[in-house]
């Protein structure tokens, strides 16, 4: 089974779709998540966007918050940052990114996440 290397994801200047069995898309929900305090809430989604494989494939690398979508590989989302670090993540799991405080204990979050097959 494949994997890409760091280098190979830095390199992509267009999202590179293949061998996938399990993801169909890619789900990003932007919304609020509570970080203790008084809000010990977990994520709850404002807003959403459904972006299917077939047509990402190609594509310039999807800008999300503070990530490029660059690849789906194997079922295995590849992301990079502006900095070149790369961020794998699995059909199973959810990529959060945490976003500027609202208030002491919450604070903007965007989660990506796969759409199965």
């Amino acid at each position: 089974m494949r994997t890409l290397s760091d280098n190979e994801v830095l390199a992509l200047e267009s999202i590179l779709v293949e061998d996938n069995k399990k993801i169909a898309g890619i789900l990003v929900e932007y919304g609020t998540t509570g970080v203790g305090g008084c809000n010990t809430s977990g994520f709850s989604a404002d807003t959403s966007n459904k972006f299917e494989l077939k047509n990402l494939t190609g594509t310039k690398p999807l800008q999300i918050k503070g990530v490029k979508l660059c690849a789906v590989v194997n079922d295995v989302m590849y992301f990079r940052n502006d900095n070149g670090k790369i961020f794998p993540h699995n059909y199973d799991q959810t990529f959060k990114l945490m976003g500027k405080d609202i208030a002491y204990d919450t604070y903007e979050c965007t989660c990506i996440s796969a759409i199965l097959v």
